[in-house]
């Protein structure tokens, strides 16, 4: 609310960026475990895939609550 409503702030494309690439993963890792254990075929590429998307997830989110912090220290008020 205080970044969307309030007043304008890029954070919250980190914050929606990290959440899109954490659900990404979690649908990606269910497509893993199909692609392993219904068709039975090696999941090197889908796994990869899957751990990659999730790294770059928790990164934007973990660096979107850095510079919300940087920011609340920054400013010094709280909404």
């Amino acid at each position: 609310m205080k970044y969307m409503i309030l007043s304008f702030h890029p954070l919250v494309f980190f914050y929606l960026l990290g959440s899109f690439f954490c659900l990404f993963s979690v649908v990606l890792g269910m497509y893993s475990l199909y692609f392993k254990y219904i068709l039975l075929e090696p999941i090197f590429v889908p796994a990869a895939l899957t751990l990659i998307a999730l790294g770059i997830g928790m990164q934007c989110i973990f660096f979107a609550m850095l510079f919300d912090m940087q920011e609340e220290r920054n400013s010094g008020e709280w909404y």
